[in-house]
Formats: C-alpha cells, sequence, structure tokens
C-alpha cells in the first residue's frame, strides 16, 4: 500500500481536522449540565443523504453519557414517516470516534433509511418517547445549501513535500453565498496510487494559509483563504509518499437550531440553546446542507 504522512504536527491537525468534520454527529455532554437521568437527544440531518441517526441517552457520569435503550424514534418528513429502530452496530452510525480512542458504551443509537431521504429545503419532525413516559419532540427546516462560487471542480494545486506529505503550496480561494454561518471541513475522496486495508486511515484538512491552527468552525463571512492538507496513515506501517490526492473541500450551511447549539457548546455555557429545536429533552435537532468541490493536491 502507498501511505502519505505530514509529520507529527501536521498529522495531529489533521485528525483534529477529521474529527470537527464529524463533530456535528458527536455530543459533548460536559456542555449539558444537570440531573444525571438528564435526557439528552442529538440528531443532525444531512440533505442529500438518504438516512437518518438519532443518538438517546442520559446525561450520566460518565464523558460519553449513558445510553437509552427501548426508544421509539420517529422522524416524519414530505414523503412519509420512518421508525428508526435501535442500529445492531453499537454507536457507530452516531458518533465519530478518532482511531486510538477508547470505545464508547455502545447502544442509544436509532438508525434507518428516511423515504425520500432528506431534502434540502423541506421539513421534519422527530419524536422520541421511552417506556417511561418520557417524550422529546423537534421540527428542523433542512437549509439549503451554501451557493459556492469558487474554486472550480476539479483545481490542480502543487503540494509541498516537506513535511513528507500533501500540503497545498498556494492559498485555496473559497467564495460562497449562504443566509447564515456555514463550516468548513475536508475529506480525503481518492489518492494516486490507491490507498488500501481496512486499518488505514485517511485525514484532510482546511487552515489558515501560512499557520497550522485551523478555520474557525463558525465563519460570519462569504469567503475563506485557506491551505489544504491531506494525510493517510496505518498502524505499525511506515508513512511513504503519495502521488496525489484528491481532497473533498465542503462549505456546510446549518440551520438556526445547530448554529444555537454550536455556540452554546464551543463556550462552554449551559443555558436555553442546551435544547436547541427540542422540547423535553436537552441537546439539538438540527439540520445541514453542503456544497463541495473536488481538488486534487499534487507532487510538483
Amino acid at each position: 500500500m502507498a501511505l502519505l504522512g505530514l509529520g507529527r504536527a501536521a498529522g495531529a491537525l489533521l485528525l483534529a481536522a477529521a474529527a470537527g468534520g464529524c463533530g456535528e454527529l458527536t455530543r459533548p455532554s460536559i456542555f449539558v449540565p444537570g440531573d444525571p437521568q438528564q435526557l439528552l437527544v442529538h440528531a443532525v440531518l444531512h440533505a442529500g443523504r438518504d438516512s437518518a441517526a438519532v443518538l438517546v441517552s442520559r446525561v450520566g457520569t460518565g464523558a460519553s453519557g449513558t445510553p437509552v435503550a427501548g426508544a421509539q424514534v420517529r422522524l416524519a418528513g414530505p414523503a412519509g414517516q420512518a421508525v428508526l429502530p435501535e442500529s445492531p452496530e453499537g454507536r457507530a452510525p452516531c458518533t465519530y470516534r478518532p482511531p486510538g480512542t477508547p470505545p464508547e458504551a455502545p447502544g442509544g443509537c436509532y438508525a434507518a433509511a428516511v423515504p425520500g431521504g432528506i431534502v434540502a429545503g423541506a421539513e421534519y419532525r422527530l419524536e422520541v418517547a421511552l417506556p417511561t413516559g418520557e417524550r422529546a419532540t423537534g421540527t428542523t427546516v433542512v437549509p439549503l445549501p451554501p451557493a459556492l462560487l469558487s474554486p472550480a471542480e476539479g483545481l490542480r494545486m502543487a503540494a509541498d513535500s516537506q513535511y513528507g506529505g500533501l500540503l497545498g503550496l498556494q492559498p485555496l480561494a473559497l467564495r460562497w453565498t449562504a443566509p447564515g454561518p456555514v463550516r468548513l471541513s475536508a475529506s480525503v475522496a481518492r489518492t494516486w496510487p490507491g490507498v488500501t486495508g481496512a486499518d488505514v486511515q485517511c485525514y484532510a484538512g482546511v487552515f489558515r494559509f501560512g499557520e497550522f491552527p485551523e478555520v474557525p468552525p463558525q465563519l460570519e463571512a462569504d469567503s475563506a483563504t485557506v491551505r489544504v492538507g491531506a494525510s493517510c496513515s496505518a498502524p505499525g506501517s511506515a508513512a511513504l509518499a503519495a502521488d496525489s490526492v484528491d481532497v473533498a473541500v465542503a462549505v456546510t450551511a446549518y440551520d438556526s437550531a445547530y448554529i444555537a447549539y454550536a455556540r452554546t457548546s464551543e463556550h462552554g455555557l449551559p443555558g436555553r440553546d442546551a435544547h436547541a429545536g427540542l422540547q423535553g429533552a436537552n441537546g439539538v435537532f438540527g439540520s445541514a446542507a453542503a456544497a463541495v468541490r473536488r481538488v486534487r493536491l499534487f507532487r510538483p
């Protein structure tokens, strides 16, 4: 297999970028104080996907909360209603766990296909009912994706090799229009030569040009100049350089409930937005829509 690496510092930042890219699926319970029995619901619908996942738990005493089994979870949209059974895969459809981190308590994740898929501009209603009689409900209108004006699809960018990997030499200018804040993220779409193996993990990130810190999670703007990087690795394998990597750069818009929830969480502040988009539980029921462009990083 061919692997590429960016060195310890850049690799760690790309790992953080990958976790951030999936952060809307995780629910950091430290931001939701209160009774350990407090009911928590976390669900973010993504336009264009054909399924949905809902994490149901209680605050508990651990970092990841206590999963709740036996819930009746329903999601209704313009094409009908879906009943979401508890996932046999544990929490995998609901959370992102970076390689090497301890496994979370299993259970509490409810997932299923949604009739008609998740459609931008449509309204969806969530209902979670527990055998105890507790009930949580919420409504979200999926936002329209940002209109991504640049870069062009398939843009080729020479990559810096000083880290033994691929990090764009030139700034990438992103321009878009959106009615509210957006989040930038990136993922590896393809590598040349191809990277294979079940233990291989690939990451990509967008950074402020000229420095490594990531772009702020919420951008109140219509443009950004960033640097793009990518890395793949496998336990016990030496880092080998790939010739080129396709990176999918996403500009994602969120509904008002998720924006309120994210702002509350990022500042570590409890308050009214600890139950954004929900009645009867803390957490969030929100939605998102992304515009994506592929950028190819290559070695000169």
